[in-house]
């Protein structure tokens, strides 16, 4: 996915339904690429891949490392990044924000194996 310096993405283009709410994804061309650039920026060393279903290229993402993975999907019709974390086959943490820097930040201590304990400290239920 090219990226969009102007952040612009024509009417036919499958971001334009994300331009408003999800501008600096737009511009970067991918939920991957914005997600990487967040990640690199912070020093957190993930290595974002695209997600595997073509119709989900632009807007899912996905990291794995040390039989732990996470998958992050924008939502449409609200800036909501949904977040989802597991090992093996099993999901065991999720949850959403409206910011990107948050996300590339789950992602790194998820990959960390935290402790059940650390994973309770860092939630804001």
């Amino acid at each position: 996915m090219p990226e969009r310096p102007d952040g612009a993405a024509a009417p036919s283009d499958p971001m334009h339904a994300y331009v408003a709410l999800y501008p600096e994804v737009v511009r970067a061309g991918s939920l991957r690429n914005a997600l990487q650039a967040v990640a690199d920026r912070a020093g957190h060393g993930l290595a974002v891949e695209l997600a595997s279903s073509p119709g989900w290229r632009c807007v899912a993402a996905r990291v794995e490392a040390g039989g732990r993975w996470a998958r992050v999907l924008m939502a449409l019709g609200e800036r909501r990044f949904i977040v989802d974390c597991g090992t093996g086959g099993v999901r065991m943490a999720c949850g959403t924000t409206p910011d990107l820097s948050a996300v590339a930040g789950a992602l790194h201590f998820w990959l960390r194996a935290p402790r059940v304990r650390e994973l309770v400290a860092q939630c804001r239920c």
